[in-house]
């Protein structure tokens, strides 16, 4: 039954050109723009070395602090705040603070703008980086302020060449820095670890302390321990917090921190106020919601020319229904017949995404382009594969369910006696 559906798909694409290229042109593009919504969703919250453990991980990245009614504050996150009240949670997850600033290099004819993190010693534990030579920095390099760098591949290759790079010395910012090891150069749509170079932020050229001590310009990832929940990492932090804002009432202060959130409640927040932010649900379904009229729109006029095409085949229907063909499967032919015509849109809307996704790559995952030669890193994976057959499904059964529908109620006598149809 299938296999005939498919003959009938084929010739009608081929017996009416125009209207299939217009049915394919309006399908493919709609599933491309979302499938390219998609895609730079995935590929700013999908595990990926070195952030393997993405799915699994929170963050704290900002800090809003008030006043009274005086002033508010919305900053980073500060060291005294990490170290005495985040990091005091019991069980102890994986943490690291890191902040992150922009060095320029001359390089292939041009000034680039190449980004240096700074970091502590548990920061390695968290990611899997690839080491090509030596070694991360250790504790006792961080705790005595140790001027060493780690570096990436196109970093070594731009001071040294071929040569090793261990034990030589690069110049960033106005301060030298050892090198003790060089990695595999980082995607530029890791967020959290894309750089050229990591130092300990004990040895950094500025005050890591920050202008104020709550707030400050770091950020804390986490990644919970064997058997440790998010939830259980949320409700100790907030008691944290509700620690610290009880030490602060008599200063009128209060200090209000957001999440800890995961990967995905960070892209969707952006750079929103956090304490105004909804909630990953509260985005999903504005977004799920914008996306069903989105798709609206297009299948109301997918059906108008749905049933243009299938009027052309009132006579056959009207034939198979007067030999015994009954409504329901009229009904379930013409749906099927158009989820087909809609899948194969949507395979070539799939192709279209990945093109558009690979030549807008720096546009739609904001990395500038000053930064150089960067490696994107963009996959397609299972999840996205199948969101995309998901929208497609959709599609077709928005489009082809009303034409469907008036095709199998059809009087075959009027129809074969040449009435309305």
């Amino acid at each position: 039954m299938l296999r005939n559906y498919l003959k009938i798909v084929l010739k009608t694409l081929l017996h009416k050109k125009f209207f299939s290229a217009l049915n394919l042109f309006g399908i493919s593009t709609t599933v491309m723009i979302i499938m390219v919504a998609a895609l730079v969703f995935d590929n700013h919250t999908a595990p990926r070395v070195p952030e393997v453990y993405l799915d699994k991980m929170l963050f704290v990245e900002r800090v809003k602090t008030t006043h009274g009614d005086d002033w508010i504050t919305l900053n980073g996150v500060g060291i005294k705040l990490i170290d005495e009240y985040l990091k005091k949670i019991e069980p102890r997850p994986l943490m690291c603070a890191s902040t992150s600033e922009v060095f320029e290099l001359y390089a292939s004819g041009k000034l680039q703008r190449k980004k240096m993190i700074h970091t502590e010693p548990s920061f390695w534990s968290i990611y899997r980086f690839t080491f090509q030579e030596g070694r991360p920095f250790n504790v006792s390099e961080f705790t005595q302020h140790e001027p060493v760098v780690v570096i990436s591949r196109m970093l070594r290759d731009h001071f040294f060449g071929n040569n090793v790079a261990l034990g030589q010395t690069i110049t960033i910012r106005a301060k030298e820095y050892r090198v003790i090891g060089v990695v595999d150069d980082v995607p530029a749509n890791c967020s959290h670890t894309y750089a050229d170079a990591w130092i300990p932020y004990s040895a950094g050229a500025f005050d890591f302390q920050g202008s104020g001590d709550l707030d400050g310009g770091f950020s804390l990832d986490i990644l919970p321990v064997k058997g440790q929940s998010s939830e259980s990492i949320k409700m100790a932090m907030a008691e944290s917090i509700r620690r610290l804002n009880t030490e602060l009432r008599s200063s009128g202060k209060m200090v209000i921190i957001s999440g800890p959130e995961n990967s995905m409640e960070l892209f969707a927040r952006g750079y929103a106020d956090h304490t105004s932010f909804g909630g990953l649900t509260d985005y999903l379904v504005k977004w799920i919601g914008a996306l069903l009229l989105f798709m609206l729109l297009p299948s109301i006029n997918l059906m108008s020319l749905n049933i243009t095409r299938i009027r052309e085949r009132a006579s056959e229907m009207a034939v198979r229904k007067a030999f015994g063909a009954s409504r329901k499967r009229l009904f379930g032919q013409l749906l099927a017949e158009n989820v087909i015509l809609t899948m194969v849109g949507g395979v070539i809307g799939l192709i279209l995404s990945i093109v558009v996704i690979h030549v807008f790559s720096y546009q739609l995952l904001g990395v500038e382009a000053d930064q150089g030669n960067v490696v994107l890193g963009i996959q397609v994976n299972y999840y996205v594969f199948g969101f995309a057959l998901i929208t497609c499904l959709v599609f077709g059964l928005l489009s082809g369910v009303l034409p469907a529908i008036r095709m199998s109620k059809l009087n075959p006598a009027e129809v074969l006696k040449g009435g309305s149809k």
